[in-house]
């Protein structure tokens, strides 16, 4: 059963028949194991012989009326409690709950743990029993209790698991939609994750080698040397598009081979080069306390690139766009044109695409 438990925590595929074998060993006839950790935003939820009607009435319907949660919230972490006896309160058997979702499934006792019972991470794992069979006794409660410990330890580690997971995919999304997209390669270059619309353009597929792309021989090669790649993909039609991609060791602890072999050791950021890019005149202007005259001449200036023909475009005359332009200069730190261009392109932004267009 140890084995079992710890299957689980490891691998969220093997908790029914973890659940089943604990069944089996206390004589339930269904069973259940459920976590939630509100700071992490995780949570799963294993069930085992239970009619996925009445999981369904539960979660809709009864959840609100359920008048033996403050039972099992009561109970001490660690502790398993029954509620056989409170099954005989009359108070409960004229409850809603009791006469709509206990007796029409002939429960006659829940044999229940708070795994965990902190502030933002709860944990439980329950037990049922139906008519014929009686309800539980102390050897039931018995043949359980050893086996606490390790629930809860393995709640733990799969809380941990799936948090990293979630910040994996936390990471996924905001790579897909920046102005480099993110390819990662194990340590013999196959593909181990890849952003999709890259995928797509570059004839990627996840858990194949890199070489066996299209311009997988040349992205390895760039890998390898630790050099920037540009690659040049021709439409239908004859358009013409380059994506500048550029490698990026992964310094990771060897350990992690142990239980992820293919872990990612190698990133491909490729960007498309010929993808609109926008300055962020607005955040300029607040940084270096541009009044909005002289915001205008420096978005004429980086536009135009031409002093001399900012004044028609201004609508000013060329001491007065001289002097505002020497105020850029000034409030930015920078010297001359050149050095305003280099500042600009610091503050440049992708202009991305909205929603489902991320994945096409």
């Amino acid at each position: 059963m140890i084995d079992d438990i710890y299957e689980a925590a490891f691998d969220a595929a093997h908790c029914g028949t973890m659940l089943e074998r604990l069944a089996e060993l206390v004589g339930a006839d269904s069973a259940f194991i459920a976590w939630h950790d509100t700071r992490k935003s995780a949570h799963f939820r294993a069930h085992w012989g239970d009619d996925p009607h009445w999981q369904q009435r539960y979660v809709e319907e009864f959840v609100h009326h359920d008048i033996l949660r403050p039972v099992l919230a009561a109970q001490p972490e660690g502790m398993l409690g029954t509620v056989a006896e409170k099954l005989d309160d009359p108070d409960i058997r004229a409850s809603y709950f009791y006469t709509g979702y206990i007796a029409p499934q002939g429960i006659v006792d829940n044999m229940a743990c708070n795994l965990i019972k902190q502030p933002t991470v709860h944990g439980i794992v329950a037990f049922m029993r139906r008519a014929p069979r009686p309800r539980f006794g102390s050897e039931e409660v018995a043949a359980m209790r050893p086996l606490v410990p390790h629930l809860r330890r393995a709640v733990l580690i799969q809380s941990q698991l799936i948090a990293a997971a979630n910040v994996a995919e936390a990471h996924r999304q905001i790579a897909q939609s920046s102005r480099a997209h993110i390819v990662l390669l194990s340590r013999t270059l196959d593909v181990a994750d890849a952003d999709p619309r890259v995928a797509a353009m570059l004839g990627l597929r996840v858990g194949q080698p890199l070489r066996a792309s299209t311009h997988g021989r040349a992205l390895a090669t760039a890998v390898a040397d630790g050099q920037p790649l540009v690659v040049t993909l021709v439409d239908d039609d004859g358009t013409m598009q380059h994506l500048l991609c550029e490698p990026q060791a992964l310094g990771n602890d060897p350990f992690g081979d142990l239980a992820l072999p293919d872990r990612p050791a190698h990133a491909l950021h490729v960007s498309e080069v010929e993808r609109p890019h926008a300055i962020a005149y607005d955040a300029i202007a607040t940084l270096y306390q541009l009044t909005p005259t002289e915001q205008r001449v420096l978005r004429a200036m980086l536009d135009h690139g031409d002093a001399a023909g900012l004044s028609a475009a201004l609508g000013m005359g060329r001491a007065t766009v001289r002097t505002h332009l020497h105020n850029v200069y000034a409030k930015t730190g920078t010297a001359g044109f050149s050095a305003l261009c280099n500042l600009a392109h610091r503050f440049s932004r992708a202009v991305l695409p909205r929603g489902d267009d991320l994945n096409r």
